[in-house]
C-alpha cells in the first residue's frame, strides 16, 4: 500500500480524515495536561486571598503567603483529572469554588465539590446537596438562587435542587 506525502482535501480521502482525528486526539492530550498542575489564586473578598492547586486526587489550599504548608487538603475519590470552577455558589458575593472531574466510568457526567466562601473565619467550607452525597452535572441557577443536579434513583436519575444558606 502506498501512502500519500500529501493530503488534499478530496472528498471520501479517507487519509485527510484520519488525519484530523489524529490532530484532534493530540490537540486533546495537549490541552488537558497543560491544566493538570495550574495553581488558582482567587480573592474572595478584600484582604483574603488564597491558592488553589489541584494535585493528584487532591486539592490543596494554601494562604497566600510564601507558606508551602497548604491550610486545607481536599481529598477527591477519583483517578481522573480534576479541574476547579469558581463562581458565587451560595450567592453572596464573595467567589467560591467548584472541584469537579468527570465519573472513572464512561465519562458522561460530571461530579462537584463546592466549596462556599465564609467571611466570619476567612475559610471555604464543603456544602451538600438536598438530595445525596454529591453534586452531578452541577448548574447554577442565578434565578432563582439555587444549585441544579441529578441523583440516582431506582428508576435512573432524578433532578435535585439545594439552596444554600448564606455563611
Amino acid at each position: 500500500m502506498v501512502f500519500p506525502t500529501k493530503f488534499e482535501a478530496v472528498p471520501g480521502n479517507k487519509y485527510l480524515s484520519i488525519s484530523k482525528v489524529l490532530l484532534a486526539l493530540a490537540v486533546n492530550t495537549l490541552i488537558s495536561t497543560s491544566t493538570m498542575s495550574e495553581i488558582y489564586k482567587p480573592s474572595p473578598e478584600e484582604g483574603a486571598s488564597f491558592s488553589i492547586k489541584p494535585q493528584g486526587n487532591q486539592v490543596l489550599i494554601f494562604a497566600d503567603s510564601n507558606d508551602d504548608t497548604p491550610i486545607k487538603t481536599i481529598e477527591i475519590d477519583t483517578e481522573n483529572e480534576i479541574k476547579i470552577t469558581f463562581d458565587d455558589y451560595n450567592f453572596d458575593g464573595f467567589k467560591d469554588f467548584s472541584a469537579w472531574h468527570t465519573d472513572d466510568g464512561m465519562r458522561t457526567y460530571t461530579i462537584h465539590r463546592v466549596f462556599i466562601y465564609s467571611s466570619i473565619g476567612k475559610k471555604f467550607h464543603e456544602i451538600k446537596p438536598t438530595c445525596s452525597d454529591q453534586f452531578l452535572n452541577l448548574r447554577v441557577d442565578r434565578r432563582k438562587k439555587q444549585l441544579l443536579s441529578m441523583t440516582h434513583s431506582p428508576n435512573g436519575f432524578k433532578a435535585c435542587a439545594t439552596k444554600s444558606a448564606k455563611r
